[in-house]
C-alpha cells in the first residue's frame, strides 16, 4: 500500500507545483513592503501614480501603513514596471 500513494502523492506535488507557475507567469500582486523614510514623499507619489482613484492623502495613508497592496492581477510587465518604479523611490516590493 505503501508504494501505491507513494507515486500517486508525488503526482499530485507534481500538480501542485504546475500550477502557482501558470499562475505567476500571468497575473501578479505588486505588494508594497517597506520604504526608507527619506523617500517617503517620493513613494507615496508613485503610489498614486499606480494605484487608480487615489489621491495624495490616501496615497500617504497606504504607504504609511505597509505591507500594502499596489496592484492586484498585474501582467508580469505591468507588475515589473510597477516595482522599478516603486524600488526607484526608495520602496521594498514583492510579486506575489
Amino acid at each position: 500500500a505503501g508504494r501505491v500513494s507513494s507515486p500517486s502523492s508525488g503526482c499530485f506535488q507534481e500538480e501542485e507545483e504546475e500550477i502557482p507557475l501558470k499562475k505567476e507567469k500571468t497575473h501578479f500582486t505588486v505588494r508594497l513592503t517597506e520604504l526608507k523614510p527619506a523617500d517617503k514623499v517620493k513613494l507615496i507619489k508613485e503610489v498614486k501614480n499606480f494605484v487608480p482613484g487615489v489621491n495624495l492623502v490616501q496615497a500617504k495613508k497606504l504607504v504609511e501603513s505597509l505591507p500594502q497592496e499596489i496592484k492586484a492581477n498585474a501582467s508580469k510587465e505591468e507588475a515589473e514596471k510597477i516595482k522599478a518604479a516603486l524600488e526607484a523611490a526608495g520602496g521594498t516590493v514583492v510579486l506575489e
